[in-house]
């Protein structure tokens, strides 16, 4: 019986249209106001597709789908207060815009679809870089999940 079960394997593979199969991410093109975040942005956002498993991320010659995103904004701004008044933890904030290029086709499937996604960090103990991983983070999954549901 143990055998039986450990052959058993699920995957989310066979639920995606083959020409979805296989994405390449640029590096997201940065109009927001904070200078250099791109460059974390797309690195957690690739990771977190990559940690997924159901798509996979390859190059730009070998992939079927292009994922192209922009950093529209970003701003932090207070999250929690303690009792003093004084800010217990912030949020970061962003929010992107996606072009998707099936490149067997001229037009695109998505063009100028917005995501935002926010991440908190408590300044004593983490960095306002804390909280750009975690909203990329969010933003990646709320991306993939659109992505998902083109791909059925």
């Amino acid at each position: 019986m143990l055998i039986l079960f450990s052959a058993c394997t699920y995957s989310f593979k066979g639920f995606i249209k083959e020409s979805y199969s296989k994405v390449y991410i640029s590096v997201f093109l940065n109009k927001s106001e904070k200078a250099g975040i791109e460059a974390a942005v797309t690195e957690n956002f690739i990771n977190y597709w990559d940690d997924d498993g159901r798509i996979e991320i390859a190059g730009e010659n070998t992939a079927t789908m292009i994922l192209l995103g922009t950093l529209k904004s970003y701003k932090v701004e207070p999250y929690e207060y303690k009792q003093d008044g004084s800010v217990l933890s912030y949020k970061v904030i962003i929010r992107a815009e996606f072009t998707l290029k099936d490149k067997s086709k001229s037009e695109p499937v998505w063009s100028g679809k917005t995501f935002s996604a926010w991440g908190k960090y408590q300044p004593s103990t983490e960095t306002e870089g804390d909280g750009v991983k975690r909203a990329a983070i969010e933003l990646a999954r709320k991306v993939l999940e659109a992505y998902l549901i083109q791909a059925k």
